[in-house]
Formats: structure tokens, sequence, C-alpha cells
């Protein structure tokens, strides 16, 4: 009997040890959630279903829409990090600050220094491909169908992918980047 409790306190200690995991992970959700409306098709590859059936988002003021929402993110994550006692999470935390800061400043460079072009054939494939894996479930399969929807612009409100594009590279070569 002894040695049966020898055994299981490591056991039990390992499970415990799993609840700075959790809390972790649910802090990352923030910031997938945050910034998932901006880039849907990778949120959605990451396995976060909610976005299967979102696109792109390149509506005029999305630099200025992402940008908010990114110091809306990292205000919350250092709130976060200040309050937190685990170092292993606090660790997580400062790692995903510096992920999102990173993130701002390549945004702002590419915005100031790059023609906002994408391979958007490749990314419409790229975000059906992905949905349409065998891997995945019949839900996420029939999701591909509206994302082509919302792709093609045959959903209320939502305007074709392709010429928010067109609009968005046409702004950036007329001198109008800060639209974009």
């Amino acid at each position: 009997m002894a040695l049966a409790g020898t055994l299981s306190a490591p056991l039990a200690e390992a499970a415990e040890d799993r609840s700075w995991v959790e809390r972790s992970d649910r802090i990352s959700a923030i910031v997938f959630e945050s910034l998932g409306p901006f880039q849907p098709e990778h949120a959605s590859a990451l396995g976060l279903e909610r976005f299967d059936t979102a696109a792109l988002d390149l509506k005029p003021g999305r630099t200025a829409r992402h940008e908010a929402a990114a110091r809306r993110v990292l205000q919350r994550l250092a709130a976060l990090r200040k309050a937190e006692t685990d170092p292993r999470v606090r660790q997580d935390l400062d790692l995903l600050i510096d992920a999102v800061e990173r993130q701002r400043r390549t945004r702002a460079l590419e915005h100031r220094l790059l023609i906002p072009y994408f391979d958007l054939p490749k990314h419409v494939f790229e975000g059906l491909q992905m949905l349409l894996d065998a891997r995945n479930g019949e839900s996420r399969h029939r999701n591909a169908l509206q994302r082509m929807r919302v792709y093609a612009g045959l959903e209320h409100g939502v305007a074709p992918l392709a010429e928010l594009a067109r609009a968005r590279a046409c702004a950036s070569t007329s001198g109008t980047v800060s639209a974009t």
C-alpha cells in the first residue's frame, strides 16, 4: 500500500501541475479571438472553427482596425501579466506580448514600405483546401462552401475579395495608402 501511495503522488502532482498550462492556453485564446478576424483563414487552420466561414479582412481601414485590436490585446496581456503569480504563465505572457509587438512592427513596416499585394488565387485555394482536408469532419467541409460564398461576395453586405484586393492595391499606388 505504501508503494502505491509513493507511485501515485508524482502522478497527482503532475496532473495538478497542468492547471498552469490550461490557464496559459486560455490567455493565448484571447490573442487568437481578438486578431483572428483579420486573418480568419490562419485562425481556422489552427483549429478555431468559428473562423471557418470568414475571409481575409481587406475592407478600407483594415490597418487602423488591426492596430487598434493589437493595442487592446497588448493592454489586456500586460494587465494579466502584472497580476499573474505563476512564473511559467508569466513567461508565456512575455512570449505572447513579444509576438504581438513583433507583428505590429512588421505590419507597420509593410504598410509603409510595400505595395499591399498578395497572391489572391493562392490565398483562396489554401483557405478552401484547409477546410476540405480529408482529416476534417463534414461540418468543416460544409464551411468551405460558406467561405467560398464570402470570397465571391455572394453573402449579404460582403464585397467580393477580389474587388477589395484590387481597391487596396489601387489605393496604395495612388498614394492613399492610409486608407488600407
